[in-house]
């Protein structure tokens, strides 16, 4: 594994370091990265935490989507993959500013795109929080672009466990898998390690969150209208894939009104009325597990 050498090179780690960071021996990363053997899958996730990669990146895979990660400090050797900062959307109908973490490539796009955004264009951008939002520039009252070396907005800064800089995508992954397990999935053995699945439960812990709490971070849509209401929608990963592929297509064109979702999982569809509707949130991760399907699909 070429990649997985570059990146703990990148870190200024030795094998013995990572080693002993993971838990494991120098000589099974000295196997890893001679490609005599492969870490498992719950493994790839550790050290992707580790090394502030991906599991896409370790196993050289292009993602499906823009790269990014947690860490605080990887734009001072030029990659832009890392936190940023926030951005923060005030809504008419809200009291405080939306806050989201993101990394320096979102924001130097979404800085771009505001400056020619057309009446009816919509902007969508990833976050470090496992979302990706959609919404129109014109259905807003400002955006704000806060540096993380700056100080909070005053009198503007209402925000949750994760809305400052965001949890790495592995800790999302392994909240939703607890999660399904609170409520009587079966656990299935070797996703996620030990080491894992500790860190997640601390985080429960620590911001006592609830199934509910779990369910809005990790696989809800948040539909949030003109009035300051909000709807959460349980879509399927595919559904949310094809909406994701028309917004785009439709960008800028003012003639479409209605979005097509599932709720439930697929149980029944859902026509929403964009007209009423100032954002929206897709659950980063089912909308890339989807985009992943449809993308094999189309390979066949």
């Amino acid at each position: 594994m070429k990649p997985l050498k570059i990146a703990r090179e990148r870190h200024g780690l030795t094998q013995a370091e990572l080693a002993e960071r993971l838990g494991t021996t120098q000589q099974t990363i000295a196997r890893w990265e001679a490609g005599k053997a492969e870490p498992n899958l719950a493994m790839l996730r550790d050290l992707a935490i580790c090394l502030y990669t991906s599991v896409d990146d370790l196993l050289g895979r292009k993602p499906i989507l823009e790269r990014q990660t947690t860490n605080p400090f990887s734009r001072f050797s030029g990659d832009k993959s890392g936190y940023w900062g926030n951005i923060g959307i005030r809504l008419p109908s809200r009291e405080f500013s939306i806050w989201y973490p993101i990394t320096t490539s979102t924001m130097e796009r979404v800085f771009s795109e505001l400056q020619n955004a057309g009446r009816n264009a919509y902007i969508s951008f990833q976050t470090l929080n496992n979302k990706m939002v959609i919404c129109r520039p014109s259905h807003f009252q400002a955006l704000t672009f806060l540096d993380e070396a700056e100080d909070e907005v005053e009198g503007d800064w209402e925000v949750g466990p994760d809305d400052v800089e965001g949890w790495p995508q592995e800790i999302y992954e392994c909240l939703e898998y607890l999660m399904w397990e609170q409520m009587g999935a079966p656990r299935d053995e070797g996703q996620f390690s030990d080491k894992l699945i500790s860190a997640t439960q601390e985080t429960i812990e620590q911001y006592r969150l609830s199934e509910k709490d779990m369910m809005r971070m990790c696989v809800c849509t948040n539909i949030i209208y003109t009035d300051g209401t909000n709807r959460f929608i349980h879509a399927s990963s595919e559904k949310l894939a094809d909406s994701m592929f028309e917004l785009d297509q439709n960008s800028e064109d003012s003639g479409l009104t209605m979005l097509h979702l599932d709720d439930e999982y697929g149980d029944h569809s859902v026509f929403l009325s964009l007209i009423l509707i100032s954002l929206i949130e897709f659950p980063l991760l089912s909308l890339k597990k989807g985009m992943e399907k449809q993308m094999e699909e189309h390979a066949l």
